[in-house]
């Protein structure tokens, strides 16, 4: 029975192409002279596997009898002997002609014994040309016998080398290997000390932590008590928008109790742009009024009535009757509105700036037409008017993008004087018990690194011989934040518990809020920073109270600010 006949399952020590499974080395059929067994003994380790006649397979048992011992030793001296292929019979080489042995152990050359398997497969199958046992190419092994060794004593001499480089090459690897394992426990060592180290000294942070906390709160509790005395506006109502305003502008009007700001609805029957209605005592969103196609640049409410006047960029301007929410009046202009005012002391009049900085007056009376065209220096966007008057004079100031200047009438015509300031302008107003006027430039680099709000006192000029009307002054330079890429407006107002004094609120981009400022030591009283940009400003008259409040707009809310009676 060759090895061919035995299946791998027939024991977990033998393997089908007739290898020791323990060590993976050549198995070779001994000689059994009672003829009951078939016996294979391992070329390495002289494992014994026996078969009876039926095939059932025996235990493999170890051995070590020393006549086995020297029948193998014979066993194997005859093979690797052996220097002639036994079919071509011609000697093995190390090229052309390498010596194969199959599991049967008879040597071939591997030419010889390939073109063997391949012309027996016609035969009914491919055998050993000695002994006709089983065979296949897969079954081949290469290996030098000692005729090929004595021919060729180089290749003794490189297989020896190359034992002995491999041999060195694990011993090598073996001492690396001790090293790096040694390096590895002497690290986790040093990790198991510093994590001691590291726990004993979080313990120690955590106690000084927890003790440098409560004097922080308590002194931050100490400082906020100090600045909620020191800081005059103080947050007491708010009102977050559903969605962000269009446009950065509002109105008050303290008659009404009412706020009005511009706002965007979607609708498929009405204009998108309108304003809502938001009562002033208590932040109560109210109705929503459609008025025009795109957004509102400005809004003013009627010194007396229950009017209210849109400037869009529809390029029409309409004026508003607040009880039956519904527009009255529409002008139309061949350019977008961008302010709009009223003449507080003959309210039937207003005023138009447009985007080609051009003004106009109209009259309510007369539909359909302009009365007057007020003369500009410059045709930049027309960004704010204002009706200035006091009991000496009035006029209308008209801020455009470059450029200020104050108009009045003289001998039935207007006539404009310009205020002396340059720059870039984002905003102007006007307050008239001390007769202020404040304009808000961006910064100009590197002459201007900073947002200037400058004050300019007007009075009547006394010298009679001079063409100009007004005599103007300035009094302060308010410097805000570094950046103005929003156009942020700053307001002057009269100064709630000073009379003699304002109080000037500008939004800041770069906190985020606005600035307060008290113009009679020009210095800031209040910061508030992190609402959000502030676009718009405007003050309240409760009627339960002395004190003025103040309204702050963002793009996303409403803030209510009261003044502290102590500051």
């Amino acid at each position: 029975m060759s090895p061919d006949d035995i299946s791998s399952d027939s024991s977990p020590a033998f393997s089908s192409d007739g290898f020791c499974q323990i060590c993976n080395c050549l198995l070779y059929k001994t000689y059994d002279p009672h003829n009951t067994t078939q016996t294979y003994a391992c070329s390495n380790c002289n494992r014994i596997y026996r078969f009876d006649r039926d095939k059932t397979v025996s235990r493999a048992v170890q051995t070590d009898l020393e006549p086995l011992k020297e029948y193998w030793e014979n066993l194997k001296e005859s093979i690797l002997e052996d220097s002639v292929c036994s079919v071509c019979l011609d000697p093995y080489t190390t090229q052309s002609h390498k010596a194969v042995i199959l599991k049967c152990g008879h040597l071939f050359g591997d030419q010889c014994i390939t073109r063997w398997f391949t012309e027996g497969k016609t035969d009914g199958g491919t055998k050993c040309p000695t002994c006709k046992a089983k065979a296949k190419s897969s079954d081949l092994r290469f290996i030098a016998p000692y005729s090929v060794l004595r021919a060729d004593p180089t290749l003794v001499t490189k297989y020896k080398h190359e034992t002995e480089k491999a041999r060195m090459e694990r011993i090598a690897e073996e001492k690396q290997v001790e090293r790096v394992n040694q390096e590895l426990r002497n690290l986790k060592d040093d990790f198991e000390a510093t994590k001691q180290l590291y726990e004993e000294e979080k313990r120690e942070y955590e106690r000084l932590l927890s003790s440098e906390t409560e004097r922080i709160a308590a002194a931050s509790m100490q400082n906020i008590i100090v600045r909620s005395k020191s800081q005059p506006l103080v947050l007491s109502k708010r009102l977050d928008f559903d969605n962000r305003c269009d446009t950065r502008v509002l109105t008050v009007s303290d008659m009404l109790g009412v706020i009005m700001i511009p706002q965007k609805k979607e609708s498929l029957l009405f204009p998108p742009y309108g304003l809502r209605n938001i009562g002033s005592a208590d932040l109560h969103q109210n109705e929503f009024i459609p008025l025009h196609q795109d957004v509102i640049r400005d809004v003013a409410f009627h010194p007396y009535d229950a009017m209210v006047l849109t400037a869009s960029h529809d390029k029409t301007v309409k004026i508003t009757n607040i009880f039956s929410s519904s527009p009255v009046m529409t002008f139309p202009f061949e350019d977008a509105a961008w302010s709009c005012c009223w003449n507080d002391k003959k309210p039937q009049y207003f005023y138009v700036g447009l985007k080609s900085g051009k003004v106009f007056e109209f009259d309510m009376r007369v539909v359909g037409r302009t009365i007057a065209q007020i003369p500009v220096s410059d045709r930049t966007p027309c960004i704010s008017l204002k009706y200035i008057y006091n009991d000496m004079f009035s006029g209308i100031s008209s801020t455009r993008l470059k450029g200020s200047e104050f108009h009045f009438i003289r001998n039935g015509n207007y006539e404009s004087q310009l205020f002396p300031i340059q720059g870039v302008f984002m905003s102007s107003h006007y307050e008239r018990k001390t007769a202020n006027f404040l304009v808000s430039n961006r910064p100009a680099k590197p002459k201007q690194n900073f947002v200037n709000h400058t004050i300019f006192n007007l009075s009547l000029n006394s010298n009679i011989l001079e063409e100009a009307l007004i005599d103007i002054k300035p009094v302060l330079t308010l410097n805000g934040g570094a950046r103005a890429d929003q156009s942020l407006k700053a307001r002057i107002f009269n100064h709630p518990t000073k009379q003699d004094r304002c109080l000037v609120i500008a939004g800041d981009q770069d906190i985020g809020g606005f600035i307060a400022w008290d113009t009679e030591v020009g210095e800031c009283i209040q910061k508030v920073g992190g609402i959000g940009s502030v676009f718009d400003i405007a003050q309240v008259n409760p009627v339960n109270s002395s004190t003025p409040a103040y309204i702050a707009l963002t793009d996303k809310s409403l803030l209510y600010y009261t003044w502290r009676r102590d500051s």
